[in-house]
Protein backbone atom coordinates (compact mmCIF):
# COMPACT_ATOMS: atom_id res chain seq x y z
CA UNK A 1 0.00 0.00 0.00
CA UNK A 2 1.62 3.83 -0.93
CA UNK A 3 1.72 6.16 1.28
CA UNK A 4 0.07 9.41 0.74
CA UNK A 5 2.89 11.45 0.17
CA UNK A 6 3.77 9.52 -2.43
CA UNK A 7 0.67 9.55 -4.21
CA UNK A 8 0.00 13.37 -3.73
CA UNK A 9 3.98 14.00 -5.39
CA UNK A 10 3.24 11.50 -8.23
CA UNK A 11 0.49 13.53 -8.53
CA UNK A 12 2.03 16.98 -8.58
CA UNK A 13 5.07 15.61 -10.92
CA UNK A 14 2.41 14.62 -13.46
CA UNK A 15 0.19 17.79 -13.25
CA UNK A 16 3.91 19.82 -14.07
CA UNK A 17 5.09 17.25 -16.75
CA UNK A 18 1.40 18.01 -18.41
CA UNK A 19 1.62 21.72 -17.91
CA UNK A 20 5.26 21.74 -19.53
CA UNK A 21 4.12 19.18 -22.50
CA UNK A 22 0.99 21.71 -22.83
CA UNK A 23 2.94 24.62 -22.95
CA UNK A 24 5.41 23.23 -25.38
CA UNK A 25 2.54 21.98 -27.63
CA UNK A 26 0.44 25.08 -27.39
CA UNK A 27 2.66 27.70 -29.83
CA UNK A 28 2.66 24.67 -32.37
CA UNK A 29 -0.78 24.28 -32.27
CA UNK A 30 -1.82 27.96 -32.04
CA UNK A 31 0.83 28.64 -34.72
Amino acid sequence: MRHPYDTATGTIALGLLLTAVLAALLPLVAG
